[in-house]
């Protein structure tokens, strides 16, 4: 994300003010590590039953491919 931060500056900087430059590999794998995985799926979850409550029941594919076969018998739990 960095190498991408690095690479595409310019339009980054059209919407964001970057006072200090783009943040480096160490700073976002920090942000990263400070997520609270089940407070972000509580967020994320709030957010998809957003749209489908101004999209209505239509089908909004996230991403397929994480979601295709995401259940692990091992951990009993599935990516969502």
């Amino acid at each position: 994300m960095a190498v991408f931060g690095r690479e595409k500056e310019e339009f980054l900087r059209s919407f964001l003010k970057l006072k200090h430059g783009i943040p480096s590999h160490d700073a976002l794998s920090n942000l990263f590590r400070s997520i609270d995985p089940k407070g972000l799926q509580t967020a994320v979850l709030r957010l998809v039953r957003g749209w489908q409550d101004y999209f209505g029941n239509d089908v909004i594919a996230i991403d397929g491919n994480a979601l295709r076969r995401s259940f692990t018998a091992a951990s009993k739990r599935s990516r969502l």
